[in-house]
């Protein structure tokens, strides 16, 4: 009942045209709905496009499985309702702590592309998250302490070119866990902007910053300043930019 009573006040809210701006209220009804029974809603709030929510105890309870279902229904409501510029990033909180913030709301697994998630370790490489804000080419690559080129395949990336960076990473081959679901993670050759971690991991910095796929790049993904000015750019002008700056 409690769900049913929630599904007909979005319904409402859609109707009304009220759903067109993002703002608690609004999404206040699309999370409830979504809500696992042993998980309650304490706060949100919206900042910059970030969308900053604190979940009940409940939720490190939750099954790897039920975590992502739960996550990926959510952020497909969030981008049915206000599309893809209105909110593009979500702070998740378990009693005001434990903050995980995922970038970049599109999932295709029916079970989620994000868990485990809610308890993990702030270091773990599977958590999604951009390690800063790059507004800028150069925000990017200060913000990145590893820059690549490399050959993908096999999800497995090969080092062929190195501009920052431990040297001893140059012709060695890693994995990104959570690079796997990324729309654009096809065999290729691709530029990369990492954070790396003391256990040997890395993370892309950027959702839509941090990786671009060379001899042919997709364009078009993510409102994203950066992107906008380097799909403007050929390879070698990239390329050359960045030799430049590190």
């Amino acid at each position: 009942m409690k769900k049913a009573l929630l599904l007909l006040a979005t319904t409402a809210l859609m109707l009304t045209g009220c759903i067109e701006q993002a703002n608690p209220e609004v999404v206040k009804p699309l999370i409830e709905q979504h809500l696992p029974e042993q998980v309650d809603l304490q706060s949100l709030q919206i900042k910059e496009k970030n969308l900053e929510v604190s979940l009940s105890k409940g939720a490190l309870s939750l099954s790897p499985g039920s975590e992502g279902q739960f996550i990926k229904k959510f952020h497909d409501e969030l981008l049915r309702t206000f599309g893809n510029d209105q909110i593009t990033s979500v702070t998740y909180r378990v009693e005001g702590k434990t903050a995980r913030t995922i970038n970049g709301l599109s999932c295709k697994r029916d079970n989620g592309c994000w868990q485990p998630f809610l308890d993990q370790p702030l270091d773990n490489p599977l958590l999604i998250d951009r390690y800063g804000s790059p507004e800028t080419i150069d925000d990017l690559i200060e913000q990145s302490d590893t820059i690549v080129a490399a050959n993908y395949a096999d999800e497995t990336y090969r080092v062929t070119d190195l501009f920052k960076g431990d040297p001893a990473l140059l012709h060695q081959s890693f994995k990104i866990p959570e690079d796997i679901y990324r729309d654009f993670a096809t065999n290729g050759r691709y530029l990369l902007f990492l954070h790396s971690f003391p256990s040997g991991n890395y993370a892309i910095t950027g959702v839509w910053s941090g990786k671009f796929k060379l001899e042919g790049r997709p364009k078009g993904y993510g409102d994203d300043p950066v992107r906008a000015v380097v799909e403007a750019m050929t390879d070698q002008e990239l390329i050359e930019l960045i030799k430049k700056k590190t």
